[in-house]
């Protein structure tokens, strides 16, 4: 991989996912933005925050290039929504709080924060910059975060619940 440092090569840089360990993946994006190399990473990097804070750390002291891309943000239905909430709609009014329920196959710690990551980068595009969180459920260590619940609110001062429910596989 190390091929993509030669600044001849090209012009940015983009890692996806792909199957290395997400440490791996954090590493490599953090060489990249080190040796200048602008880059454009699939989001989430991590589910931890410690490598947000590295990769933030190395992008401001070399003055590198990181963006994160999150390709399903730009779907049609979300700007739909977006501006719904925004503007209010005549037949319902104005949103007054939002829900987001994420429905996962299990409640492993890596499954839940994974899923808060995506999702909290769709509702930074339904709300604006997160200004307040808060959070209750299991003990912070745990590996299961079965009951986890995330309050979230920005500039708007739309009040965000955020909670993931395990998938019963049924349909209604």
């Amino acid at each position: 991989w190390e091929i993509v440092l030669d600044h001849e090569l090209a012009d940015a840089v983009i890692v996806g996912q792909g199957t290395q360990h997400e440490s791996e993946r954090c590493e490599r994006l953090k060489r990249l933005v080190a040796d200048g190399i602008s880059t454009v990473g699939a989001f989430p990097f991590s589910t931890s925050v410690l490598p947000y804070y590295e990769l933030d750390m190395v992008r401001r002291e070399m003055g590198g290039i990181l963006l994160a891309l999150g390709v399903w943000t730009q779907a049609p239905p979300l700007k739909q929504l977006a501006d719904l909430i925004r503007d209010g709609h005549a037949d319902v009014g104005q949103v007054r709080s939002l829900s987001w329920v994420r429905q996962l196959a299990t409640s492993a710690r890596e499954t839940v924060l994974g899923s808060l990551a995506v999702d909290v980068e769709a509702l930074l595009d339904l709300v604006g910059n997160i200004t307040k969180v808060s959070a209750f459920g299991p003990v912070h260590d745990s590996d299961d975060l079965a009951g986890l619940s995330v309050q979230l609110q920005g500039p708007a001062k739309i009040p965000v619940h955020w909670s993931a429910d395990r998938d019963s596989g049924e349909t209604a």
